[in-house]
């Protein structure tokens, strides 16, 4: 959809949305109906010889999974196949650059698709004896919505193809606006070889793998040598993808959320100048009040006397009430500073 819209084709882009939600969901649905036969196993190399027994979702995915290679007539053929055209009628070479990337990765497409077939329904079965036991066809409400998205990812391309993209089609009307200098109406007239291009290598990618699935001989003959195994290993690995995504995101993503984040930030500066360092503050101003209120008439009687000279000497004096402000902030900070200093010292 995404390279459809790159090529300014946005009625493509929707078109192959609208087809893409049929044989999408039908995949999904089949794939839940197998997770669920073999009591929610996921591993792929814990199935195998399912066609007899799931006959219905066996077809399922088989149509499924052509119409998402866009084998053709089927739904997926008319928009993925026209997002192709698009890019090569262009006549351009980022255009047919495109189109190459895009018929790689309709030959990706086919590689994971006939391998999904081949491991769960077509190998000999390789899961656990219970599950093949227990295993029953998908219950009546999801075989019936699987058998509408069957029909649907063989028939609905063909009869919305006119509707959505056909040419003269007034069906988007003001809502897609397309530049007469981006639309290509040769997409629709290219040789025909462009056209079955993609299947051709898709079905030859697909019928390699089935072969190499099969044929252990030819496995033999090139699984000893040691460049089969690096790549074999290397593609096993996920292109050590995982290896790499961790050392750079993963680790560096730990990192800075316990030092920086956590033991920096939220358990230092925040817990020092939030809730700890409040509760610390309110502790000592409590202990020097504390202090200083012990209840002795001496006590009391030097404060007093010593606040009528202070204030005695700066009214003398004419000191503005700003400066003897500031003379009652400097000697508070003074004393808290001294009390801390002899709360320090008893604990030594």
């Amino acid at each position: 959809m995404l390279f459809a819209c790159g090529l300014s084709g946005y009625d493509f882009a929707m078109y192959h949305l609208f087809n893409h939600a049929f044989f999408k969901a039908l995949l999904f649905l089949s794939a839940g109906s197998v997770i669920h036969a073999l009591s929610d196993e996921q591993d792929l190399r814990k199935m195998g010889g399912l066609v007899n027994l799931l006959p219905l979702t066996y077809i399922s995915i088989l149509i499924g999974s052509l119409s998402l290679m866009g084998f053709p007539f089927l739904t997926g053929f008319y928009s993925k196949d026209g997002i192709l055209e698009l890019a090569y009628a262009s006549y351009t070479p980022y255009g047919y650059f495109a189109f190459l990337l895009g018929v790689l990765s309709a030959c990706f497409t086919a590689l994971y698709s006939i391998k999904l077939l081949v491991l769960v329904f077509l190998t000999p079965p390789n899961a656990f004896r219970s599950s093949i036991l227990h295993i029953h066809e998908a219950p009546y409400l999801m075989s019936l919505s699987m058998i509408f998205l069957f029909l649907a990812s063989v028939v609905i391309g063909f009869f919305a193809h006119d509707m959505f993209v056909g040419l003269g089609t007034n069906f988007w009307q003001n809502s897609i606006l397309i530049l007469p200098e981006h639309f290509k109406s040769d997409a629709e007239f290219l040789p025909w070889y462009i056209k079955v291009l993609p299947v051709i290598l898709s079905l030859f990618i697909g019928l390699l793998f089935f072969i190499f699935s099969y044929n252990q001989l030819s496995i033999l003959f090139i699984s000893p040598t040691s460049y089969f195994k690096k790549i074999s290993f290397f593609l096993n690995y996920k292109w050590f993808f995982d290896p790499i995504f961790n050392f750079f995101i993963v680790k560096p993503s730990f990192f800075i959320s316990h030092k920086i984040t956590f033991e920096i930030l939220d358990r230092g500066f925040f817990e020092y100048f939030g809730p700890l360092g409040l509760a610390k503050l309110m502790r000592l101003l409590i202990s020097a009040v504390h202090e200083v209120h012990r209840g002795y008439l001496l006590d009391y009687l030097s404060y007093f006397l010593t606040g009528i000279l202070f204030f005695s000497f700066f009214f003398y004096f004419n000191f503005s009430i700003e400066s003897i402000r500031d003379t009652i902030i400097i000697c508070l900070i003074v004393f808290f500073f001294k009390k801390c200093k002899d709360n320090n010292e008893k604990k030594r």
